[in-house]
C-alpha cells in the first residue's frame, strides 16, 4: 500500500498487535500514517511496554477519532460473536454432521 498523491496522507488503522517497529517503519517509508492502538500495558516485570507510535501520530485529533471508530467496529464483531449466536461449525457424529472423507 503506497500513499496517493494529494494533500493529505492516508492512514492505516490496526489493533495493538500491529504496534511493532518493522510494521510502523514500513508504513512511514511509504508515507502512510499508522493509526494503530498504542501498546502501553505493564509487562510481567512491572515495566511499561514501549510503543512504536510516537507523539507525531497520537497528538492529532484525527488519531483519537480513528481509535474511537475502530473501537465501535470491534464492538460490533464482539456482539455478533456473543449475542448474535454466530458459532463455528462443529463436525461430529453427536450433532448428526460428519466432515467429508477428504478432510480425514
Amino acid at each position: 500500500m503506497n500513499a496517493k498523491s494529494g494533500t493529505r496522507r492516508i492512514t492505516l488503522a490496526g489493533n495493538k498487535g500491529f504496534d511493532v517497529a518493522g510494521f510502523v517503519e514500513e508504513l512511514r517509508e511509504r508515507k502512510v500514517t499508522p493509526h494503530v492502538a498504542v501498546q502501553n500495558h505493564l509487562t510481567k516485570t512491572g515495566k511499561r511496554c514501549k510503543s512504536k507510535i510516537d507523539d507525531r501520530t497520537t497528538r492529532h485529533p484525527r488519531y483519537r477519532i480513528s481509535q474511537r471508530i475502530r473501537k465501535r467496529i470491534e464492538e460490533i464483531f464482539g456482539w455478533v460473536k456473543v449475542q448474535g449466536g454466530r458459532k463455528r461449525q462443529s463436525f461430529g457424529a453427536e450433532n448428526g454432521c460428519t466432515p467429508p472423507s477428504s478432510w480425514l
